[in-house]
């Protein structure tokens, strides 16, 4: 019940976001092939030419052989060369991220999430994530697997090109199934991170990110395979050990958003 609370309150702000994408603004940004980057409205075009008013009020007219695209709306940060970042109401990201360790141990997220942009530089919204975790305990191997529901925040540090961030998914996991030597539950996700995200001139844009990915599951391993592997250690076919633990990963990832 609580996941089927989370994911309907997911696609609420789904729907929100699509919705925004749909309104319309009297501003346009209209990029030229030799780099030139005119902002205003739009007031009259044909298959030959647009005229547009400026910000500076000035009225011009543009030959559309010269126009690469344009670009509707105000909500856009504007940086070098006509790249830009979105600053509209609503963002949608999807993101991949990976970590091992040295021992083989490790960890595999992706995740979707949906917000609003509250300013210019912070972020807030819900996501829904799939986690796939590789550990090992002594002489014991788990495959696990966790659905992800949190909430998100993330901060800018800049305007620039290149904006550096700190972000932050925190949030519950449930598991997916069980493993082969037993049965497991989920617990707290946690998955701070810092990382860059680059302007340019489409209306995806990606990010790169390194950060700490923290869940916690318990459950109970069945190890009487082991026994039944070494007759010398006898007859323990109903051994079994509790474990609580934390999986701690280091991850690499990488995003896109719209």
């Amino acid at each position: 019940m609580k996941n089927l609370f989370f994911c309907i309150l997911f696609a609420t702000v789904m729907n929100s976001y699509c919705l925004s994408q749909s309104e319309k603004s009297d501003q346009s940004y209209v990029y030229l092939y030799d780099g030139s980057v005119y902002i205003g409205e739009i007031l009259s075009e044909d298959i030959f030419e647009i005229t547009l008013q400026t910000v500076a009020l000035k009225t011009i007219t543009i030959n559309k052989a010269y126009i690469k695209k344009t670009i509707a709306g105000p909500n856009i940060l504007l940086t070098k060369n006509g790249k830009y970042h979105k600053t509209s109401p609503y963002f949608l990201t999807a993101d991949w991220m990976a970590g091992s360790s040295p021992r083989g141990d490790g960890i595999g997220l992706f995740s979707i999430i949906a917000g609003q942009r509250i300013k210019t530089r912070t972020e807030v919204g819900l996501g829904l994530g799939i986690t796939t975790a590789s550990s090992r305990a002594n002489e014991l191997w788990r495959d696990q697997s966790f659905l992800n529901v949190f909430a998100y925040g993330k901060q800018y540090l800049n305007d620039k090109t290149i904006r550096p961030f700190a972000d932050l998914k925190v949030g519950w996991s449930s598991a997916t199934g069980n493993t082969w030597s037993g049965e497991y539950s989920g617990g707290l996700f946690l998955n701070p991170g810092i990382g860059i995200q680059i302007a340019n001139r489409k209306k995806m844009k990606w990010s790169f990110r390194l950060s700490q990915t923290i869940q916690q599951t318990s459950g109970r391993d069945n190890i009487g395979w082991a026994f039944d592997n070494n007759p010398g250690l006898g007859n323990n076919q109903g051994t079994t050990i509790d474990y609580n633990i934390w999986l701690n990963r280091t991850t690499f990832g990488i995003g896109i958003h719209f």
